[in-house]
């Protein structure tokens, strides 16, 4: 009887040093939700608070082959896909490359045989589109298969990718943002009056926003279409490449002075940077399907009845 009142008790320390070990550790990772590729100065991914707190690399270079990382999004399935582009131009040595969305694991290429992939996007129906800038195309992808079934061409190095309420997508080429019917393959002028477009992202208020090589500031244009505007006021953008919404706040990848630099979405004013060397693809977790980690409440509900029926074992053995 003492040893199995023993094994009783020793199961419930054990269960509540888990339930501790998981609140712990679920902490950090929630926190930490601006994911920051590094297409220059070591390429890797690395992992910030969204005050710019550095958490972590998440994935370190080199890894599944990971060479200068353009942009990253996170897929319907929580996972991570990052645009890898081996930076010479040299046919069929770029993919997309896939990593555990919370431990940064390498889980395989999810697409071959590219050239210079540039960004990534999930739609509705969980199609991944591609942007290629050496074959000046864009790819709607099978990501079971990583087949590319059909090729939508005719841009000048397509760059940033959106995607419409109505299905159609958003094309960020050299000049203008050209708008795709993913269904006949028809293009279109969506916006003109901006040039040199790497970032492009679908605000909470409906409208589209971009970044430009070439501007020192976020582009506005409506959600129907037109115009671009300028948007953001302050910071010190240089080189801006891709960007990212989350936390009520636009994050911009600003690779001329290896930055990180945040606006408010409702007013574009600029609220603070934190550096992150080469600075190029940027991602926030639990946007585009990622699964955040979850809650401690959550998983003190999971854990807490274990601790029950161990408490309720002990008292019948002690009896």
């Amino acid at each position: 009887m003492t040893c199995q009142r023993h094994f009783a008790v020793s199961a419930a320390a054990s269960a509540g040093a888990a339930l501790c070990s998981l609140l712990l550790f679920s902490a950090t990772p929630a926190a930490a939700q601006v994911i920051v590729a590094s297409p220059l100065f070591g390429t890797d991914i690395r992992e910030y608070a969204f005050d710019g707190t550095f958490v972590r690399t998440l994935v370190t270079a080199g890894s599944g082959g990971l060479n200068n990382p353009i942009n990253l999004r996170f897929g319907p399935d929580g996972n991570l896909y990052v645009t890898s582009d081996v930076g010479t131009g040299t046919p069929g040595l770029g993919a997309i490359k896939k990593y555990d969305g919370m431990t940064g694991a390498f889980l395989g290429d999810a697409v071959t045989g590219l050239t210079q992939p540039r960004d990534v996007i999930f739609g509705s129906d969980g199609s991944m589109y591609v942007s290629e800038g050496d074959a000046n195309a864009v790819y709607k992808i099978n990501p079971a298969t990583g087949a590319i079934v059909k090729t939508y061409s005719g841009f000048n190095s397509p760059e940033g990718l959106a995607l419409r309420p109505n299905g159609n997508l958003l094309v960020g080429p050299s000049s203008n943002i050209v708008e795709i019917n993913t269904v006949s393959g028809a293009a279109t002028t969506f916006a003109t009056g901006t040039s040199g477009i790497y970032g492009l992202v679908a605000g909470p208020d409906g409208r589209f926003y971009s970044t430009s090589f070439n501007d020192k500031f976020i582009s506005v244009v409506p959600a129907t279409g037109g115009s671009t505007v300028p948007f953001s006021t302050g910071g010190s953008l240089s080189a801006a490449m891709y960007m990212a919404f989350g936390n009520g706040s636009f994050y911009v990848a600003s690779r001329g002075n290896s930055t990180v630099q945040y606006f408010n979405a409702t007013t574009g004013v600029f609220q603070g940077s934190f550096a992150s060397p080469g600075a190029g693809g940027i991602a926030i977790r639990g946007v585009g399907g990622a699964a955040s980690a979850p809650e401690p409440s959550s998983l003190a509900l999971l854990v807490l009845p274990v601790l029950g029926v161990l408490v309720a074992r002990r008292r019948t053995l002690t009896a």
